[in-house]
């Protein structure tokens, strides 16, 4: 939870020899078709179809939704007029809109051989209404694991976030100014333990947050994709909308040493916007680590919106406070109805329809309780 500061960056060097060494797996990937089409595939690794209302389009003779320009990729998502049906993917959403999506052809997998990687890229995203575009590792066999590097939602905040299950997720939310410019947004993932790896995350060469994920030995396909509508608030744009990429890099290291790491600590940040959910008097259950630190535990029914070894972390009047369990399980009978179950508590929306928002737990959608 805690925040560092970082007069600069040290990175890893590794001297080539036969015991260490520093392999570039994507680089300078952009420049034209032929190369592009080396490193990266169309589409989802999975089809065209995922959880909103975009269908993803591309090909070797198709760039009308993926596009090379000036060393970047254009994602181009356009809505559509006439009915497409409906997503092949949970929840099956109508389909608004035709859009670009791509993924390494290279898996990547962070093991013994190759302890460390680093992955980034520059982007201007959008954060109109109802866009959702995405940047991240998704499990190559499975899902979870997921990473998400960059993961727009409507608004101008970006979310970090690390799925170790469908319940189990850390995320770090940051403003981004003026996000109609090219940012940075990097990775550094260090092998910690047999199981464990320590995810680091960058946005313009700053250190931001590190989680850590069960992950190790377990294939990652990267993608970048432009969907719309879904887990996206606001009202969602009538016409074509763009995303953009460039200098995207994926680099691993067989050296067991991980990166340097922040130094030095400053007091916990304070926080920008107040989160909680219909704050009472009544407090919930939360971690004794935090409240140790002088921390108290939420309101009811709060949001979780950060998690680390002490805890699960939500904000209430712009102070950093415990968030546990304590919510309704109560839901609209809209859910039910259709065989689905009601969440267990206040959580990240992943997709709003005449229904309501729906969540995730235990690799299932739910519907969320109202008051969330």
């Amino acid at each position: 939870m805690k925040f560092f500061a970082l007069s600069s960056l040290l990175f890893l060097t590794i001297v080539k020899n036969t015991n260490a060494y520093w392999e570039t797996l994507i680089n300078d990937s952009l420049k034209d078709y032929g190369t592009f089409e080396k490193y990266w595939a169309y589409l989802y690794p999975w089809g065209s179809d995922h959880n909103g209302s975009a269908r993803m389009y591309g090909a070797p003779d198709d760039h009308n939704h993926v596009y090379l320009e000036n060393n970047s990729v254009v994602l181009q998502a356009c809505r559509i007029n006439w009915d497409e049906g409906k997503s092949t993917a949970n929840p099956h959403p109508v389909i608004h809109y035709h859009s670009g999506a791509i993924h390494s052809i290279q898996t990547f997998t962070i093991n013994d051989q190759y302890p460390n990687y680093e992955i980034r890229g520059e982007f201007i995203a959008p954060t109109t209404g109802g866009t959702w575009p995405a940047f991240w590792l998704n499990g190559a066999w499975t899902w979870p694991p997921e990473i998400d590097i960059l993961e727009f939602k409507g608004t101008t905040t970006n979310w970090f976030n690390t799925f170790r299950t469908s319940s189990d997720v850390s995320t770090y939310k940051e403003a981004i100014s003026n996000p109609n410019t090219w940012h940075e947004y990097r990775l550094w993932i260090s092998k910690v333990s047999d199981v464990n790896m320590d995810i680091h995350f960058y946005i313009d060469g700053k250190w931001r947050a590190k989680h850590t994920a069960n992950h190790v030995g377990k294939p990652f396909h990267l993608i970048m994709n432009l969907q719309m509508e879904g887990s996206a608030s606001g009202q969602a744009p009538s016409g074509c909308t763009l995303y953009r990429g460039r200098n995207i890099y994926v680099g691993r290291s067989n050296e067991s040493a991980p990166p340097a790491e922040p130094t030095t600590t400053t007091t916990k940040a304070a926080a920008t916007t107040t989160i909680a959910k219909n704050p009472t008097v009544e407090p919930n259950s939360c971690s004794k680590k935090i409240t140790s630190q002088g921390y108290s535990c939420c309101p009811a029914n709060c949001q979780i919106v950060y998690t680390d070894s002490d805890g699960t972390w939500g904000v209430h009047n712009d102070q950093w406070c415990g968030c546990g369990e304590g919510s309704t399980t109560s839901c609209s009978s809209s859910f039910t109805s259709q065989g689905y179950g009601c969440c267990s508590r206040c959580g990240e929306v992943y997709f709003t329809d005449e229904s309501g928002n729906w969540g995730i737990e235990n690799g299932d959608w739910c519907g969320l309780p109202s008051n969330c």
